[in-house]
């Protein structure tokens, strides 16, 4: 038995995409199955399919969106193992990925061989090793910001292909009603991931992942569903005490977005990394040693020059909570859905800050929901009264041949050197130093007190849990 299936769609964050899939439910006689799968998104805004950036306004903010991201791969599942209830796949693929503002991964070749026990009713248990040969990239803001990782050599080291190993175990507790929108029962998912030299990875790629998940559907009567989600994540170098240590983004903990916490933007939520805007470029930041006239630090001016974008910094540890209620509308209460909810929650980097410091930050907000073929869809608005939290401010020179990248944040009077061409004057090459501990967290966007400031609008296809 066969079958296929092509399917096309649009998220904010994706732009259009494509799937298609193929399905073989006997393989080789042996009732196997084999299923062949390829997607692609970005299309629309990113290369070589980009011809339509205006009809993806949101994409367009993300500095990763601007090329393809794709899979194709295979997997052959086998109907029993040794007799015992246990489900052995194996995954051959490709693929390029990216996390909004945050990473994009981009796998040459990957494999994954997993079993799944179901010894447990709905209770699956997965254990899986993956592996594959791939490379991430990332803003240099991030590398250097949280890994001191400021030199071009040193983020094209870490940013190289390099082989990925990773053993994972997860067991998922599944007692709801409805796989798309539940009224009642619970969910329960808990995953460890691990990383090092011991199976195979690359020695600069080694950490240890846990993160748990618990979501709660009570009927209300009438229709109406309370529903509440619990999330908790830890990331941590080669041992639990170590808090600090170079983590791959792609494995890094990320909040904000319609499936976490509302009020703010996707990933936005933790600490932020600032990049300067204005213009005609670093001449606004520069400031003048008043004995010699030369220009010895890059210094913001003033505030009103602003930031063009901001880099989530994601962070090693993660608390998300959720309550919503979700109403039936009195009119057509079959398709629409009103919810009240409110979040909560907060990324942080264990080494860097003390728990005490950590406070949750919560938004409420309102979501209209529509029940469609595809699933809910979803628009929700978040109150955030939050400002922007300090961050260090980055220039990136690109108008430069090395395209160096210059803290800015004020206050930083870190010695920056400025090499002229002989002949025409014109700045060539800047070389800042930069201390150990990095450029500060100075910078604070201005406060503004406009309620349309404080809403964060979202768009999305399935409950937020």
């Amino acid at each position: 038995m066969h079958a296929a299936r092509v399917g096309a769609g649009y998220g904010t964050l994706d732009c259009f995409r494509l799937t298609g899939e193929y399905t073989d439910y006997n393989f080789l006689n042996g009732a196997r199955r084999l299923d062949l799968n390829t997607r692609v998104s970005k299309i629309g805004i990113g290369r070589p399919l980009d011809g339509a950036p205006g009809l993806c306004p949101t994409a367009r903010k993300d500095v990763f969106s601007n090329r393809l991201n794709y899979y194709a791969g295979a997997t052959l599942r086998q109907p029993v193992f040794l007799g015992l209830r246990t489900l052995p796949t194996i995954t051959l693929y490709t693929q390029r990925i990216s996390e909004y503002n945050a990473y994009l991964r981009t796998t040459a070749i990957g494999g994954v061989a997993s079993v799944i026990w179901r010894g447990l009713t709905r209770t699956p248990v997965t254990l899986s090793y993956s592996m594959d040969l791939g490379r991430t990239e990332a803003q240099p803001a991030l590398f250097c910001a949280v890994f001191n990782l400021c030199e071009e050599a040193e983020r094209v080291r870490i940013q190289r292909t390099q082989q990925l190993a990773v053993l994972s175990l997860a067991v998922t507790r599944d007692n709801s009603n409805n796989l798309l929108s539940p009224t009642r029962g619970s969910i329960i998912r808990l995953e460890a991931r691990h990383s090092s030299p011991v199976i195979l990875s690359n020695k600069d790629l080694q950490f240890n992942k846990l993160v748990g998940d618990a979501s709660r559907y009570i009927n209300a009567g009438g229709g109406n569903v309370l529903a509440l989600r619990i999330r908790g994540g830890t990331v941590f170098g080669r041992n639990v005490a170590s808090a600090t240590g170079f983590i791959p983004p792609q494995e890094r903990l990320y909040a904000g977005g319609p499936t976490t916490v509302r009020g703010f933007s996707q990933n936005e939520l933790g600490s932020l990394i600032y990049i300067a805007g204005g213009t005609p470029g670093y001449q606004e930041y520069i400031s003048t040693d008043v004995r010699t006239g030369l220009p010895d630090t890059v210094i913001l001016a003033k505030d009103t020059i602003g930031f063009r974008r901001v880099v989530p910094v994601g962070g090693n540890s993660l608390v998300v909570g959720n309550v919503e209620l979700r109403l039936r509308t009195p009119f057509l209460p079959e398709l629409l859905q009103l919810t009240v909810f409110t979040d909560a929650g907060e990324v942080w980097n264990r080494g860097r800050s003390q728990i005490k410091e950590v406070k949750l930050k919560v938004t409420p907000g309102i979501q209209l929901t529509a029940f469609s073929p595809v699933g809910p869809v979803r628009l929700a608005a978040g109150y955030n009264p939050y400002r922007r939290p300090k961050g260090p401010l980055y220039y990136e020179a690109t108008e430069l041949a090395d395209a160096p990248l210059l803290c800015v944040s004020p206050f930083n009077f870190f010695p920056t050197h400025f090499t002229r061409d002989p002949v025409t004057g014109t700045v060539t090459k800047i070389e800042q130093e930069v201390p150990a501990t990095g450029c500060p967290s100075s910078y604070q966007p201005p406060k503004d007190n406009r309620f349309r400031s404080k809403l964060t609008f979202s768009f999305a296809i399935g409950q937020a849990f």
